[in-house]
């Protein structure tokens, strides 16, 4: 099973702006991401309840999603 950064779980209820976008378990798909100096990775996630796109940090809001590689 290979693992890639298309698919990402929430870790803890992602709130920003006072608007709910995630759950703990949601799955959201990754539209962009970007490499920090301190090796941090923030993502550009979108979840299927969410009103729009939001930014979150990989093993801090949201871990991988295996993916099987077809």
């Amino acid at each position: 099973m290979t693992t890639y950064l298309s698919s990402v779980r929430a870790t803890e209820q992602i709130i920003d702006e006072d608007r709910m976008f995630a759950e703990p378990g949601d799955v959201g798909t990754v539209l962009d991401r970007q490499r920090y100096a301190d090796g941090s990775w923030a993502l550009t996630v979108t979840f299927p309840n969410a009103p729009c796109a939001t930014t979150c940090f990989l093993w801090e809001d949201v871990e991988f999603v295996p993916t099987a590689k077809a």
